[in-house]
């Protein structure tokens, strides 16, 4: 699909604060849910903002999809355990969702854990509710469930295992 945007990694101080700017309007969309909340406080998030894109380091990354100069979307890939890269904080401003930019994200996102040398796979999960759209998209692109890898706050949050070929 020639949509037009371009997806890479980020790895000037300019993509960062794009992804920055990205994660935080990620959060805001949820702030309405008291859960959500709670969660963001318990996870450290804003320590987590700060020290982008440290958290992401090799083997995973920050990736993002922009449009001209202007950020359209974008995920982290967490190093999770030996051989597995959690995917995280995936998030498409609305006036860019529909367009397929979130499967060329989670394209690049696979293509990028193939050929770090020793990942096997990517996991991640999400709260129902925030997951309606996209459990298709994960589910189309080879996602499978798997059981719970961490013990979540959110009741029927969602696992699932990307693994590589």
């Amino acid at each position: 699909m020639d949509n037009g945007v371009q997806i890479r990694l980020a790895d000037t101080a300019t993509d960062i604060e794009m992804l920055r700017t990205l994660f935080l309007s990620y959060c805001d969309a949820y702030i309405h849910d008291a859960d959500f909340v709670q969660y963001v406080a318990n996870k450290d998030y804003e320590n987590e903002l700060a020290r982008l894109p440290a958290p992401y380091q090799t083997p995973g990354g920050l990736v993002l999809a922009t449009l001209g100069d202007k950020a359209c979307g974008g995920l982290g890939l967490m190093p999770f355990a030996e051989g597995v890269l959690e995917l995280k904080r995936m998030y498409l401003y609305p006036k860019f969702r529909g367009q397929g930019i979130a499967k060329q994200l989670i394209t690049f996102a696979q293509a990028h854990a193939r050929q770090v040398q020793g990942i096997q796979g990517i996991v991640l999960s999400k709260v129902p509710e925030l997951f309606t759209s996209a459990r298709e998209l994960y589910v189309s692109m080879g996602f499978t469930e798997t059981p719970p890898y961490w013990d979540s706050p959110f009741a029927g949050e969602v696992y699932m295992r990307y693994t590589l070929a």
